[in-house]
This record gives structure tokens, C-alpha cells and sequence, in this order.
């Protein structure tokens, strides 16, 4: 089996983004206890969090409610044969998540408690990829299941506030689909760097997937 990377790695290994010193330890933790704000919200648990993360909390918490978030996978590492990436929601809104939307659609959120950026909706792309691997269509309200899924940037700020950004140029898919096709024949040649972090020894995290 060739080598699997993480979306994320995939992205930074092709140059998509190119600031790697925004991602600082300060951004870290707070990026990890939005999303598990996020996750407790939507698997019904109750979590505290630090004071000076508590605007966060209060945004993600205001996020899920707003928008009748109903999950099917929640934080769920899903695998292909290059990649591997692990989705902060897959499932379906019952509220509008964008004016040009009905209310209730099929949504893959990415939680971001920082501004949006082009090629977050090429990461959300090949999280679609390989969700389209999975049979969670069929997991959908039956009213929903002809609909296409809908990419969403969730965007969450220390005072309480949040945006939600739809992801609709269809650009990302090619842009995506090059990155693992590209992926593969550097692999396959072993010109890919392989010291790079790759997924193959982590937990599939069936524990944090919620089927509704």
C-alpha cells in the first residue's frame, strides 16, 4: 500500500498554504478547545473551558444552535488510498446556513476560529472526496438525499460571534483532485518527501462517530 498523508499535510506539501507561521501553540490550543466545544455540542455533552477561551465557546455553541446542526460523523478520520482526513461535521442543517440556501441541506462543516481563506475550500474538497466514499447519503433525511453536499466554513471569534462561509467554486475539486493524483505518481516514483508526517499507525476514532 502506497504511503497515506493527512489533508492537511497534502495541502502544505503542494504549496496551497503558505504561511505555516500563522499556525502558532497559541492558535493550536485554541483551535483544539473550539473543536471540542463543537463536538460536545453536538454529541449533547456538557464541557468548561478556560475563561479567556469562553467567547469561542459561546460562538460554537450559538453556531450549532442557529443552524440545527444534526450529525452523522463528528471528528471521523475517513481514509482513501493517499489521503486521510478527519471532518469536524458531516451530516445536515435544519436552519439557513447561507441566504442563498434553503434551510435544510446536506452540510460539511470545517470549524476555523480564524478568517477565511481560499484554500480552506480545497481542504473541504478532498474531505468530500472521500466522504463520497462512504454511504452516508443514504443517512440523510430522505428529502435530502438527491441534494449535493454543501461545503461550509464555520468561523468562530473571541467575542462570541460567528460566520459561516459557503465554499461553492467547483475549482476546488480540480485543484483537489490534481493534489491526489499528483500524490500518487510522486509516490508511486518515491519523489515524494516521506518524511513528512503520514496517518498510517493512528486510531480509525470510531468512539467520536455519531449515527443518527
Amino acid at each position: 500500500m502506497s504511503q497515506r498523508y493527512r489533508v492537511s499535510t497534502l495541502l502544505s506539501a503542494h504549496g496551497l498554504v503558505p504561511n505555516a507561521q500563522w499556525f502558532t501553540e497559541a492558535s493550536a490550543v485554541r483551535g483544539t478547545t473550539a473543536h471540542s466545544v463543537f463536538q460536545a455540542e453536538l454529541c449533547g455533552e456538557d464541557i468548561q473551558v478556560a475563561p479567556q477561551y469562553g467567547g469561542y465557546a459561546s460562538a460554537v455553541r450559538a453556531l450549532v444552535r442557529d443552524c440545527g446542526l444534526r450529525p452523522i460523523a463528528v471528528e471521523r478520520r475517513l481514509r482513501c488510498d493517499v489521503s486521510s482526513g478527519k471532518m469536524d461535521f458531516c451530516g445536515w442543517s435544519t436552519e439557513t446556513m447561507h441566504h442563498e440556501l434553503p434551510a435544510s441541506v446536506p452540510a460539511i462543516v470545517d470549524l476555523k476560529s480564524s478568517l477565511p481563506q481560499a484554500w480552506h475550500g480545497v481542504q473541504l474538497a478532498l474531505y468530500q472526496r472521500l466522504i463520497e466514499r462512504e454511504t452516508w447519503r443514504d443517512m440523510l433525511p430522505k428529502k435530502l438525499q438527491e441534494l449535493p453536499w454543501f461545503r461550509f466554513g464555520a468561523y468562530v471569534t473571541k467575542d462570541g460571534r460567528y460566520t459561516t462561509h459557503w465554499y461553492r467554486d467547483l475549482q476546488d475539486f480540480a485543484v483537489a483532485d490534481a493534489i491526489l493524483n499528483l500524490t500518487r505518481w510522486l509516490s508511486a516514483n518515491d519523489l515524494f518527501d516521506h518524511e513528512q508526517a503520514s496517518d498510517d499507525d493512528e486510531p480509525d476514532d470510531d468512539v467520536l462517530s455519531v449515527g443518527l
